[in-house]
């Protein structure tokens, strides 16, 4: 946990709330946009969005739908056309199918 200083002066209130949910969002490791390259090689194969890919990195990390949702700001239902989208690219069924895959991934 750590702290950084802003400037209330040069922020309205609410830039001010926004700003600080960007760094908490940043120093959180469970956060999908803050994962390592990884997996760029395997997503590119399969042709996911830049948003599968968020989704994607969190479903590896074990994150929940409702987690998922919360960190990105999006809604359940969207997340969840999200990992459909990505099982059906990569032809998995579910979600321990896509992170096996993505531990073993098939060379070309």
């Amino acid at each position: 946990m750590g702290f950084h200083i802003l400037s209330t002066e040069e922020l309205t209130p609410d830039q001010f709330i926004d700003k600080a949910r960007e760094y908490l969002l940043a120093s959180d490791s469970r956060n999908p946009k803050n994962s390592s390259k990884s997996y760029e090689k395997e997503f590119d194969r399969y042709l996911l969005s830049p948003r599968e890919r968020e989704v994607a990195i969190a479903v590896t990390k074990g994150i929940s739908n409702a987690e998922i949702g919360n960190s990105l700001f999006i809604g359940l239902s969207t997340v969840k056309k999200h990992t459909s989208a990505i099982f059906e690219k990569t032809r998995t069924k579910s979600r321990a199918a896509f992170v096996s895959l993505m531990a073993h991934p098939v060379s070309n």
